[in-house]
């Protein structure tokens, strides 16, 4: 298997269980909750790392 296929179905596997998790959080939700922060966080590095892996070319 392709490294970059391996590493872009690793890191969607891991943004599918992230957004599971946000999506079935407990309310209500306190606005210094800061467990919900870092699953916003990263969310966000997952986005930012899968966009990274599509920009740079393949080897």
């Amino acid at each position: 298997m392709d490294i970059r296929v391996y590493i872009r179905d690793q890191l969607q596997a891991k943004l599918v269980e992230v957004n599971d998790e946000i999506r079935h959080y407990p309310q209500p939700i306190a606005r210094c909750d800061v467990q919900l922060g870092g699953l916003h966080e990263e969310r966000t590095r997952l986005h930012e790392a899968l966009q990274w892996l599509d920009r740079t070319p393949g080897s």
